[in-house]
């Protein structure tokens, strides 16, 4: 949805035009309608892009991977992320935990140069 606000924004031949688009899946298509850009979605984008770009560091939020090695919910996201033992085998390795090499390891699991 990204694409269908910056590319009206970023190309003049396209100022005037109202851009929809789909998604396809493996299994199924989904529709975006233009519609879908509303104030509302450009609202929470600037709200990421001020996160993504400010000085200081975004919360650390568990994501669900992460979350399915608790029993039962954890108290706090600071405690899920501070005193769970095998975080580090489930959290991508950070700057700090992590000597330099050079190359850093995704989410994935792939290398790629730094």
């Amino acid at each position: 949805m990204i694409y269908l606000y910056a590319v009206p924004k970023a190309l003049r031949c396209y100022r005037e035009t109202k851009l929809s688009g789909q998604v396809t899946y493996r299994d199924h298509t989904v529709r975006v309608p233009a519609e879908a850009v509303d104030e509302k979605f450009i609202q929470n984008l600037g709200g990421l892009i001020g996160r993504l770009s400010a000085d200081e560091p975004a919360r650390r939020v568990p994501s669900s991977q992460e979350c399915r090695f608790w029993i039962s919910r954890p108290p706090t996201v600071h405690s899920a992320l501070t005193k769970l033992p095998s975080t580090r085998a489930v959290l991508p390795p950070t700057s700090e935990s992590q000597p330099s090499s050079g190359r850093s390891s995704t989410p994935c699991g792939n290398q790629s140069t730094a």
